[in-house]
């Protein structure tokens, strides 16, 4: 597999788990040089973006029968990282069940009512459930656009409790005006534009 084209709920690590290779080693190719420099965050990538994914090497180990031997496997693993927040007021030590496929993990949200939990990577779907307020939450793991797009920005600010519709894949009228509110309630210029100190804010809040 020379160059891959990203679709929908793609991204490094799922990419990686799937043909069996580092993630790293897939992102710091050559090859990949130019997306590195459009795309920050690996595990950010946008439907259509091409990737180059190279071949997976093989060795050959000789050992003894008569012996034991310890390989240790590099597993493709990735991190989920979440802020919950309600109204504003982060969610502070909260427990909560994590379910990915028939692996349940169980911890405590922190001070900031910040999660974080190493999974496989591949998953695309999770379940989270916070299980003293009997609220579960849906997860589309690699769902999430970049900030700079019309899709990501809109899906971060509906994130926040901003009102956006649907998905959005252009800057609408509508959309406009919910950056301007954000925007107006970040005492940031009101462009009603992605520009780039919009990006850097929506994406600070947010937590990517």
């Amino acid at each position: 597999m020379p160059f891959c084209v990203i679709r929908q709920g793609e991204c490094i690590s799922s990419i990686a788990a799937f043909n069996r290779i580092p993630w790293r080693k897939i992102w710091e190719h050559p090859h990949n040089s130019q997306l590195r420099q459009l795309r920050k965050n690996p595990n950010i990538l946008l439907p259509g973006d091409k990737l180059y994914v190279p071949q997976r090497n093989t060795k050959s180990i000789i050992g003894n029968t008569d012996q034991r031997h310890r390989f240790q496997l590099n597993d493709n693993i990735t991190f989920l990282r979440l802020r919950i927040a309600i109204k504003g007021r982060p969610l502070s030590d909260e427990p909560y069940h994590l379910t990915l496929g028939g692996t349940l993990i169980s911890g405590r949200t922190s001070v900031e009512g910040e999660l974080k939990e190493r999974i496989p990577a591949g998953f695309r779907n999770a379940t989270l459930n916070f299980v003293e307020r009997n609220w579960t939450i849906q997860l589309a793991l690699g769902e999430l656009d970049p900030t700079d797009t019309a899709s990501g920005a809109a899906e971060r600010l509906r994130n926040l409790n901003y009102y956006v519709e649907g998905r959005v894949d252009a800057i609408t009228p509508v959309l406009r005006e919910v950056i301007g509110q954000f925007q107006r309630a970040q005492g940031l210029n009101e462009s009603r534009e992605l520009d780039s100190d919009t990006v850097k804010r929506l994406s600070s809040i947010h937590g990517c």
